[in-house]
């Protein structure tokens, strides 16, 4: 699997460019501070802005960040788990400055979005071409 990312820093200012990395992208993760109040609005702007311009079916990993933090997962916890739900996005909670979380972030959704490239591919090209061995001739000297 190779994995190219991309990451914006969650600023505006890269905002506008973000739809040319969606273009062909089987997979996005949408991080929030965990460690600060749920933006509800922001996250699911992302998640609008990946069904607008991602590919259909595109793996979605949310991570809360920050649970290093004192006031980390200051949300409704329940809430957060039932939107990723309905969206079929993975969640994780992590932390850049530990690293805790993070492999088993990147793994999820990389192995998520394997299988279905695969299975994408695999739908692509039904057709499977079998090589039969040759039966040997018959020759008059034989």
């Amino acid at each position: 699997v190779s994995l190219q990312l991309w990451d914006t820093a969650g600023q505006e200012r890269f905002r506008s460019m973000a739809p040319m990395y969606y273009r062909g992208a089987s997979a996005a993760i949408i991080v929030f501070d965990s460690s600060k109040d749920f933006a509800w609005d922001t996250i699911k702007a992302w998640r609008k802005d990946l069904q607008t311009y991602a590919e259909p079916g595109v793996v979605i990993g949310v991570a809360g960040n920050k649970t290093d933090m004192p006031r980390a997962l200051s949300f409704n916890l329940e809430e957060c788990r039932a939107m990723c739900t309905e969206w079929d996005a993975s969640l994780h909670f992590t932390s850049a400055l530990t690293g805790e979380g993070v492999n088993d972030l990147f793994l999820t959704v990389a192995k998520r979005s394997a299988s279905l490239v695969a299975a994408q591919q695999k739908k692509e090209n039904p057709i499977q071409l079998v090589s039969e061995p040759n039966p040997k001739t018959q020759t008059c000297c034989a």
